[in-house]
């Protein structure tokens, strides 16, 4: 959680305006690469994660686990994105508030 205080700090710092759109696209980038590296990790991933190994049965899930990770990391990403972007916006405000009173 900390690095979303930072990351919106820095989109607040370095922008005037449209900070709910750099935020959304800091955070889903974010979530992109995440999901990228957990399929290209899968095997790695499975060999060391002993809980892991009894995930798809209890999921009961339609398809394979490295698909999933693939469409499941970015959506869910974009729930967060839009989490991130509205504190960013929120943020911006915030400063914009206290710069122009102080």
């Amino acid at each position: 959680m900390v690095i979303v205080f930072i990351s919106a700090g820095v989109i607040v710092k370095n922008t005037e305006e449209k900070r709910i759109l750099h935020g959304f696209l800091v955070n889903f980038l974010n979530a992109l690469w995440i999901s990228i590296i957990k399929v290209l990790f899968f095997s790695t991933m499975v060999i060391y994660n002993f809980d892991f190994n009894k995930y798809p049965q209890d999921w009961h899930l339609f398809i394979n686990a490295e698909l999933y990770f693939l469409i499941m990391g970015p959506f869910t990403g974009a729930i967060m994105c839009m989490i991130f972007g509205l504190y960013s916006f929120l943020e911006g405000k915030r400063i914009d508030i206290e710069g122009k009173i102080a």
